[in-house]
């Protein structure tokens, strides 16, 4: 499955590592899932 975090989700994931898009953002990382990301998202991520 492919999977596009929001931004917010992204950062929150960074920020609060133990909390639910955290967690998201390691269900989405595993073998049988692909994370899709783009230049954009990164950039208002940062």
């Amino acid at each position: 499955m492919r999977i596009v975090l929001d931004t917010n989700v992204l950062t929150r994931a960074l920020i609060g590592p133990g909390g639910p898009a955290a967690a998201v953002l390691e269900l989405s990382t595993t073998n049988s899932h692909l994370l899709i990301t783009s230049p954009f998202i990164l950039m208002e991520a940062a």
